[in-house]
């Protein structure tokens, strides 16, 4: 007798082969879109982080004056981070660099303060959040940082570090990332007070 059909073990195994190809393909396309929505985050935070580290620079680096409670001490004390600085820029204008919790984006940004406005100019955007060690976002543990170096209480540099993450806490933590930021800037102008 001359059978022209497939065998029930045979059409299981058959099913079961294509189940499991299905799967593996079915995986790595997952993986690979979470794989990319990971890169796009750190390369937003990245990108956010550096932008900021360079305008924070900038208005530094061009200060006639840079006013901190630990700029003033004198060589013998250990420089303690600061939450804040003002400096003075070459039009004499007087500008606050500090975190500020903005209510209405839900994030806490680094910010400049000057008396020419009402408003604090943000410097990190509303996507991204300000975060203390311990990864809780706020202005209360001072999550931005300024560190004076320096001898005798002028201070040759200023140490900046802040760290930031995604704004969106609802990320897994396959999704979630932060970033730390930290460089020292050479003070150019100051006459420091």
């Amino acid at each position: 007798m001359n059978k022209h059909g497939f065998t029930l073990i045979e059409l299981l195994v058959a099913a079961g082969v294509i189940s499991f190809v299905s799967v593996i393909i079915t995986q790595v396309l997952f993986s690979s879109i979470h794989l990319n929505t990971k890169t796009e985050v750190i390369k937003e935070l990245k990108q956010t982080g550096e932008m900021t580290m360079g305008m924070i620079s900038r208005l530094i680096q061009n200060a006639t004056t840079i006013t901190t409670t630990q700029c003033n001490l004198s060589s013998d004390d250990p420089k303690q981070p600061v939450s804040s600085v003002e400096i003075t820029g070459l039009d004499g204008g007087i500008t606050t660099i500090e975190c500020v919790d903005d209510a209405i984006a839900g994030v806490s940004r680094i910010a400049s303060m000057s008396a020419s406005r009402i408003d604090p100019l943000y410097i990190t955007n509303s996507n991204v959040t300000l975060i203390d060690n311990s990864g809780v976002s706020g202005c209360v543990n001072q999550p931005l940082q300024f560190t004076c170096v320096g001898v005798g209480g002028i201070p040759s540099s200023l140490s900046v570090s802040f760290r930031l993450r995604q704004k969106n806490l609802a990320a897994t933590s396959y999704e979630s990332a932060m970033e730390i930021f930290q460089t020292t800037i050479s003070v150019r102008n100051s006459t420091n007070e």
